[in-house]
């Protein structure tokens, strides 16, 4: 007894250490060092996407080099960081559109597992381009579901159009953002597809929407999906003499919503150097983050803003709203901690002989102050080989957090995916549990529930529903004190909820608890 008591408590001690390591330690539970790289063909592949399923693997999603042009590639992984040999049998799949160049930039995950990949299809000589939507059964084969055949081209009438995001409505309808080159410069183009995939025709009568913002170069990189509907779509638009961060806002008709910025469109001059919005996320509070960077040869640069619900500047966010993070390089992908922290990423200058980039994480207080307990002030990089580039990011139900991206040696470009450790003290209630001190009934869930806690102490805490992919869908409750004892919180669903997994999360300024639930 006194052995087994001896492992228990060195478990125990580890368990404990691990959740109090500094916040941005690589994982070491995640492919034994908390990053790895895969080959996902012989020649580059470089991933752009990444979404977490209900089970907790991870899909990664961009392009891999096949014959000299570009292919869809996904690769999905394990919770551990191993390939998952149940999708598509080896963890990767390869689709070609055509005889062309085909690339995911956008990924999302439905409630039912099936995997909505978007990007771009495109002849080798590069002439032309049109949107491109591919959906995948969870095993990794094509559903023949989603237009007959699991893929879909959709073009605007032009030469050239990319799409670069997507989001799975409430109601299961999707969409993509993206660009259309109206024959003479780039405008914003949104296109919403039915379920099955067709076009859907009360999304702007045709299923699509053009949206010129300023003089030139309007592209859509980010969208997000507000509880209200409303459809928010971020990018850059070029007024001379430079670029600069570019929002629209939608009705979910497709029309632009004349409350936001003027007459549903906005830009900001981040920089004299110019920049645009490449992520976008949205706080429990409504309140926009947009990230990017701005371009300036060897002196690019973070950039961040955030917007009031109606546009304006926050200027409560750092000096005025808007600012840049210096020793940093391009920056592709933002996230809410629950805590209200902000996390981006991309990459970093490392100044190193014979190296340039270093996967680059910051974080930010919600006052956009670098947060000192995260890495060396807020800034942490990685290094996979001679140039590494992070362009997408999620958290995990647990708070660790996802970060994709590749790696190019002297030979090749491969996918690069790191874990890293929040900071933040977790822990997943389980419902076979006898005592647990959170539980809600009824689950599955219909349009409320009630979540019955205890509390020890005194506590600020807030109560937030976030879907499979870390965004959240509604608040219950922000930071509201509340005194030790038994609580009971009757929860009010929101109307068009879709049916799936989603995570119920009860947080203070310490920690958090996530509780699964089934709609």
């Amino acid at each position: 007894m006194k052995n087994a008591s001896l492992i228990l408590s060195f478990l125990v001690t580890l368990y404990t250490t691990e959740l109090r390591s500094q916040a941005g330690t690589l994982d070491i539970g995640f492919s034994f060092d908390g990053k790895l790289t895969t080959p996902v063909n012989t020649q580059a592949d470089i991933a752009y996407a990444i979404a977490m399923q209900s089970d907790g693997k991870i899909v990664v999603a961009g392009g891999c080099v096949i014959n000299q042009q570009f292919d869809f590639a996904l690769v999905r992984y394990n919770p551990n960081g191993t390939l998952d040999n149940s999708f598509s049998s080896d963890g990767k799949e390869i689709l070609p559109f055509g005889l062309g160049n085909d690339v995911v930039y956008g990924l999302a995950i439905q409630p039912d597992g099936k995997i909505v990949a978007a990007g771009v299809s495109g002849p080798s000589n590069l002439t032309s381009s049109a949107f491109a939507l591919a959906r995948f059964n969870p095993d990794g084969s094509r559903d023949i579901g989603f237009n007959g055949d699991g893929e879909l081209t959709t073009s605007f009438g032009s030469s050239f159009e990319t799409a670069r995001a997507v989001v799975i409505q409430p109601d299961g309808k999707i969409v993509a953002a993206g660009s259309f080159h109206n024959g003479v410069n780039m405008d914003f183009g949104l296109a919403r597809y039915l379920p099955d995939g067709m076009p859907d025709s009360s999304f702007s009568v045709d299923g699509k929407v053009i949206t010129p913002i300023g003089e030139n170069l309007d592209d859509a990189y980010a969208i997000v999906l507000q509880p209200d509907g409303k459809i928010v779509a971020a990018g850059r638009s070029f007024i001379s003499p430079k670029l600069h961060f570019a929002l629209a806002r939608y009705n979910s008709d497709g029309s632009l919503d004349t409350s936001f910025g003027t007459g549903g469109k906005l830009t900001t001059n981040i920089d004299s150097s110019g920049g645009w919005a490449t992520s976008l996320a949205i706080q429990p509070d409504g309140k926009l983050v947009a990230f990017g960077y701005v371009e300036s040869g060897q002196d690019d640069e973070f950039a961040i803003a955030r917007y009031l619900s109606d546009g304006t500047l926050d200027d409560s966010f750092g000096n005025d709203g808007a600012f840049l993070v210096p020793n940093t390089a391009e920056g592709h992908a933002v996230l809410l901690q629950p805590d209200g922290k902000i996390v981006v990423a991309g990459s970093k200058y490392n100044g190193l002989p014979g190296t340039i980039f270093d996967f680059a994480l910051v974080r930010f207080n919600s006052n956009g102050a670098f947060d000192n307990s995260f890495g060396i002030n807020g800034i942490v990089s990685t290094s996979f080989d001679d140039e590494d580039v992070a362009h997408a990011m999620v958290m995990q139900p647990d708070g660790k957090i996802v970060v994709a991206g590749y790696s190019e040696s002297s030979l090749n470009k491969d996918f690069a995916v790191a874990r890293y450790l929040s900071g933040l003290v977790l822990g997943v209630l389980d419902f076979s549990a006898p005592q647990s001190s959170a539980f809600i009934y009824p689950n599955p869930v219909g349009q409320q529930a009630t979540l019955e806690y205890t509390l020890k102490d005194i506590e600020e805490i807030s109560i937030l529903l976030l879907d499979q992919q870390g965004k959240t869908i509604k608040s219950f409750l922000e930071q509201e004190i509340q005194y030790a004892g038994d609580h009971q919180q009757t929860l009010v669903f929101p109307g068009g909820l879709a049916s799936g997994s989603y995570v119920l999360v009860l947080s203070n300024a310490n920690g958090r608890i996530v509780i699964k639930l089934v709609r």
